[in-house]
């Protein structure tokens, strides 16, 4: 039987510390495991271990999310945030959006899709859609002239 995830035994769903951690980093900019275990600890709610929380940030920097540096003069490293909330945003959506047009077999159908989901969040956004396919358009054609 498989052991349960880091996530499960903190009763907390899949890639939660993960993004938990990300954000405290977010916040709090260079930080030691002590400074997550504890702050991050006391927003949760839980008994986070200084062990749990070292591996999150291992597994963060393995990812290229986030950086170490050893603090000077100490055995210990202080974490930071790799990218800003807006650069992973940005590549976790280009990589999701690639990834459907990629394997699909009709574009067309694919975008339907997207559009179709996009209306389920929010309407409005479909008149943001028209707006940024206006603008690229014209930033094509502005570049072919040239």
């Amino acid at each position: 039987m498989m052991e349960p995830r880091r996530d499960e035994r903190l009763g907390l769903p899949p890639g939660a510390l993960q993004r938990e951690v990300l954000e405290f980093l977010w916040s709090a900019g260079e930080c030691s495991v002590w400074d997550v275990v504890d702050r991050l600890g006391t927003k949760l709610g839980l008994d986070l271990h200084y062990n749990t929380v070292s591996s999150t940030l291992n597994n963060l920097c393995s990812m290229g999310l986030a950086h170490r540096v050893r603090a000077s003069g100490a055995r210990a490293y202080l974490y930071s945030a790799r990218l800003s909330r807006e650069q992973l945003e940005k590549a976790a959506t280009t990589e999701a959006v690639r990834t459907v047009f990629e394997g699909s077999r009709n574009s067309r159908l694919a975008l339907s899709y997207l559009v179709d989901i996009i209306k389920k969040a929010d309407s409005r956004l479909l008149d943001d859609v028209e707006g940024v396919i206006k603008l690229k358009r014209r930033a094509l054609r502005a570049k072919r002239k040239r």
